[in-house]
């Protein structure tokens, strides 16, 4: 029994460090693409301050890598789109920074990945962090600095505000806060982020709605605001969403939020994000690189 403890430790361990091995190589390969500073601290920056104070109270480190990677990663990736659609003066770049603005995701699937493989060997949350509400003050001032960075970079906060999408988010989730409490009924918080993610996917389909009808515009001068319109309502409508998703998972040692399944809401924003990516900011397939390559020639 011992014997085949020990070969299952070292088979074990040959699997990580094969893991590692294409872990390092395949961002080796796409440096150019993965590594850019202002990303990796997007992602990785939030999640490392708050570890050592989950650490030092005892509780599950991994908890917070699950839910919150996922979110966090999907509001850096629309700040980016944002900051991309206020600078459209040159266009050779739109592609490169379309890629650094998905390359987020990886990141955050990363982070969200080691939460659930480290899940079993973190400490257990056995206790509340006394100052919760203060560390959520900290860790949601984070992304908000991410905001206010990018709206100096494009000259202006209305960039990162519209209230068409901010409504539709957060509409769901206040229709439900209002029946739970005229209903006298007990608030669910895995329901109350779930309308978020509703939310999410409405402000997602209206835009996508006016992004069609948009397109069938033939006036030259009305099209191109049309669609910037549309599109705007699509990317803030995802930020809010994923900035609410993250505030919560940092919350998330808290009674109101433990017993939350952070994976699921994570999947299926995941499921809207990629909604939006192939309808609006969908790359090339490779019949049409081919058609246009051929066509060159």
């Amino acid at each position: 029994m011992k014997r085949l403890i020990q070969n299952t430790r070292v088979l074990g361990v040959v699997i990580l460090i094969l893991g590692a091995v294409g872990l390092g190589l395949f961002v080796t390969v796409n440096a150019d693409f993965l590594l850019d500073f202002a990303t990796l601290f997007a992602v990785f920056g939030p999640v490392l301050i708050t570890s050592p104070i989950l650490f030092f109270y005892g509780l599950s480190v991994s908890r917070l890598w699950t839910a919150a990677g996922i979110p966090i990663a999907t509001t850096a990736s629309c700040i980016g789109f944002t900051m991309m659609l206020e600078n459209m003066s040159d266009p050779a770049s739109i592609q490169s920074a379309t890629a650094l603005a998905l390359g987020t995701l990886f990141w955050g699937g990363l982070v969200s990945s080691l939460g659930v493989v480290f899940e079993n060997t973190q400490p257990s949350a056995t206790k509340e962090i006394k100052y919760n509400r203060i560390l959520v003050t900290v860790m949601a001032s984070i992304p908000l600095f991410f905001l206010i960075l990018s709206a100096n970079a494009t000259n202006t906060l209305s960039s990162i505000f519209l209230i068409d999408s901010f409504l539709i988010v957060f509409s769901p989730a206040l229709f439900y806060l209002g029946l739970v409490w005229y209903r006298g009924r007990i608030l669910v918080s895995n329901e109350l982020l779930q309308m978020i993610v509703v939310g999410v996917l409405g402000a997602v389909v209206v835009a996508l709605v006016r992004y069609l009808n948009a397109l069938d515009r033939h006036s030259d001068d009305l099209s191109p605001l049309l669609v910037g319109e549309a599109i705007a309502v699509g990317v803030l409508g995802i930020l809010y969403g994923s900035f609410a998703l993250s505030v919560a998972a940092f919350c998330s040692f808290s009674k109101t939020f433990r017993n939350v399944r952070f994976a699921k809401l994570n999947w299926h924003l995941l499921e809207v994000f990629a909604l939006w990516i192939l309808m609006v900011f969908a790359p090339l397939t490779v019949r049409e690189y081919v058609i246009s390559y051929v066509g060159s020639t």
